[in-house]
């Protein structure tokens, strides 16, 4: 299996914060099920052919407030015209870290995912929605002895949307499950 992919991209400071641009373009065997073989038989269906642009902004964007942000638009063909299965046009994701400056040690987090529709079979006659989840959390840092404990509870999908969060298609087509809202807590320490 051979694929190529040519890149071209710049990063940019702008203070304490990062941006990059980048276009790219990749190119490799489709895989899927051959027509004509009886049995279902996994293959090299063609060729396809990703090509697009993504974009990030990070950094601290004042002292304890920090951003990670990336962007994709991609169009994803096979040679045949029709898409490729499970891949979104648009993808974003949103993170934001704030250390509360009355609060030391503690830092509220937050995160939004959108991908956008995306096809769920070879055919190209099933879609999948876009979707979109808003993820919460906090933290804590303090010493215990010369060790760092973190204590982190968070709640991803906070709106406990239900979603198909993604589809591929090798022998029949098949789609990934969205997470639920799902609280989680955890402990930590350095030594």
């Amino acid at each position: 299996r051979v694929s190529e992919q040519i890149e071209l991209g710049a990063k940019y400071a702008i203070g304490r914060m990062f941006a990059s641009l980048a276009l790219y373009r990749i190119e490799q065997p489709g895989e899927g099920v051959l027509a004509g073989t009886g049995a279902p038989v996994f293959g090299y269906v063609g060729d396809q052919r990703h090509q697009g642009v993504e974009a990030t902004l990070n950094g601290e964007i004042v002292p304890g407030l920090r951003l990670i942000t990336g962007l994709a638009l991609n169009n994803a063909e096979l040679d045949s015209g029709l898409e490729v299965v499970g891949v979104p046009e648009l993808t974003f994701n949103g993170n934001v870290e704030w250390d509360l400056p009355f609060a030391p040690g503690f830092t509220l987090t937050g995160r939004v995912t959108h991908t956008g529709e995306q096809f769920a079979d070879a055919a190209n006659t099933l879609t999948l929605d876009d979707w979109t989840t808003v993820d919460l959390g906090a933290r804590y840092v303090f010493a215990a002895g010369d060790a760092p404990v973190t204590l982190r509870l968070t709640v991803d999908n906070v709106f406990d949307d239900a979603f198909w969060a993604s589809s591929f298609d090798a022998f029949t087509p098949a789609l990934l499950q969205g997470t639920p809202r799902t609280v989680r807590a955890s402990a930590s320490i350095a030594f």
